[in-house]
């Protein structure tokens, strides 16, 4: 009489669905963020993975376009405090041990778009403690401290943040500091005065998002729960460019300074202040990439040599997870950047 071999429920569980499980997490406003998930997914829908994608719903939808610079502006103290709205809850399936998860998510303000915050601090997101997970970020062009705050909130949840891949909109700073706006506001995605580039993401970058999504399909079989090890190491997942460190490690503590003065103009005088201080925001925002950009750009060529070594030690710390970024790792630009 032969003897039966019982095997836990967890092991069970693997040899009955051997196939590799992936969980992708997204909220896009725009567009734009949907279509990097789709160029970054299908080769491994290919391969074989099983995908199961959850998208992000705050209860009051955030209208896209915008509509007005009000509306638009309004969030940016949110987005900076922290204050997040209510989403519907995830379907996430509790009893699945996910072999990887995809988080894609939108810059809004130098920080994480709202909903994916609110997702971050709802109680469905304790699942991901042991998971790892493959951030892809997209944004016009400034996304460090965005990605900071990501990192630490998953570090929070206990997940493995294994890479990070990051897009960005096509065009130099100044035709983005136009195009930008434009499509946000009013869903313009022609090239205004055939001058401009079009704006949000453009082919070349869905196609480098792509080349990841062939690159994960390919280490598929490596897909494994509480994995540490990063898949896309070397291979350019992020791209930092030194020039706009400083304007973007200045401009999180202006942010952060108009956001606290809007709050206490709100508490002082309801929305009609509140406006006020959005509106006084936005014209020190404009005066400052029209005045403090040039400044700033000529500060780091007269002092390069004593800001070379900080900018290169920040900018080598934040090529990771993917590289060679390791979780409590700080040099004095972290620390001048800490809120």
């Amino acid at each position: 009489m032969e003897t039966a071999i019982l095997m836990p429920p967890e092991t069970m569980r693997r040899e009955f669905h051997s196939e590799k499980r992936v969980l992708v997490l997204s909220y896009s406003q725009s567009g734009d963020a949907a279509r990097c998930a789709a160029e970054l997914l299908e080769p491994l829908r290919r391969s074989g993975v099983r995908l199961t994608e959850v998208e992000i719903r705050p209860l009051r939808p955030y209208p896209f376009p915008w509509g007005s610079l009000r509306k638009f502006f309004n969030v940016m103290p949110d987005c900076i405090l922290g204050k997040t709205p209510e989403i519907e809850p995830p379907e996430i399936d509790e009893d699945v041990e996910w072999d990887l998860v995809i988080l894609v998510y939108q810059v809004w303000f130098l920080a994480p778009s709202l909903p994916i915050q609110a997702f971050l601090r709802h109680p469905a997101a304790k699942f991901l403690r042991g998971c790892p997970v493959v951030t892809l970020s997209v944004c016009r062009n400034m996304w460090l401290a965005a990605a900071e705050r990501m990192s630490d909130s998953l570090r929070r949840l206990g997940a493995h943040h294994v890479d990070n891949v990051v897009v960005t909109h096509q065009g130099p700073i100044w035709a983005t500091f136009i195009t930008t706006p434009r499509y946000l506001l009013w869903g313009r995605r022609d090239r205004l005065w055939n001058l401009f580039p079009e704006p949000g993401v453009g082919t070349a970058e869905l196609s480098r998002v792509a080349s990841f999504g062939r690159s994960l399909a390919a280490q598929s079989s490596e897909f494994e729960p509480d994995r540490r090890a990063p898949f896309l190491s070397g291979q350019g997942a992020t791209r930092i460019e030194e020039k706009y460190i400083l304007p973007e490690l200045i401009g999180r503590r202006m942010f952060r300074l108009f956001a606290r003065l809007i709050e206490r103009f709100e508490s002082l005088g309801g929305r009609f202040l509140r406006g006020v201080g959005v509106y006084l925001f936005v014209a020190t925002l404009v005066a400052g990439v029209v005045v403090g950009i040039p400044v700033l750009f000529a500060f780091r060529l007269l002092f390069s040599r004593l800001l070379c070594p900080f900018l290169r030690g920040y900018k080598e710390r934040m090529s990771g997870p993917s590289d060679r970024f390791q979780v409590g790792t700080e040099d004095p630009v972290h620390r001048l950047a800490d809120h």
